[in-house]
């Protein structure tokens, strides 16, 4: 792997990393919302 290919591969992770951050956030950012508005209902 020459020293393009080593930036490459790390931009393509960093990208992926920060996809896979987001998207994470974004589903607990749902789930939490979800839970809240049920116990909201719920009482």
């Amino acid at each position: 792997m020459g020293r393009h290919g080593v930036i490459a591969f790390h931009n393509f992770w960093g990208i992926r990393e920060k996809d896979i951050t987001e998207r994470v956030e974004a589903t607990c950012g749902d789930i939490e919302s979800g839970l809240i508005a049920k116990y909201r209902y719920n009482f």
